[in-house]
């Protein structure tokens, strides 16, 4: 009974509110109601002649959060300055052409807990530890479901 008395009570008011919202909204479209809108803009004759510049200089005095130095405030370049743009020789990059390597899997004996790592490079077979060579790739770490190969330089992780 209560849950009735209370929604009796609340509805009448919940469609007022709305009816009200609704009004002010189809009043403002129609122009009729002087008290929903912007006020009219007036031109104040003491601010007339006074010009306000378009641009804008940025005050860098803050300090950097991944540096934590302060950064030097950005002075605006010299309007008769030219910029000269200086373009570096761009370093060909070199692609190294990495041997097709497999790996199946770490093989460990209980008796002396010596792991060794099956491996596949091009195409042959090889039962290595971590540090040796398997034809022209050398072996770094060795995980049970990855091994990390280094050829020249460059060093990748191979997974099963």
């Amino acid at each position: 009974m209560k849950n009735k008395r209370t929604a009796y009570i609340m509805v009448p008011i919940v469609l007022a509110i709305w009816g009200m919202i609704g009004w002010k909204v189809y009043a403002a479209m129609k122009g009729k109601d002087k008290n929903v809108g912007a006020a009219p803009f007036k031109e104040n004759s003491k601010v007339k002649g006074i010009e306000i510049s378009d641009t804008t200089q940025l005050l860098a005095n803050y300090r950097d959060p991944f540096l934590g130095k302060s950064i030097s405030p950005v002075k605006a370049p010299n309007q008769n300055s030219k910029k000269v743009i200086v373009k570096s020789p761009e370093q060909p990059k070199v692609i190294v052409a990495w041997p097709t390597v497999a790996y199946y899997g770490l093989i460990k004996r209980n008796s002396d807990q010596k792991s060794v790592g099956f491996l596949s490079v091009n195409g042959a077979s090889y039962f290595v530890q971590g540090g040796e060579q398997a034809g022209e790739v050398n072996v770094g770490k060795m995980w049970k479901d990855s091994i990390e190969i280094l050829f020249g330089k460059d060093k990748k992780i191979f997974k099963k």
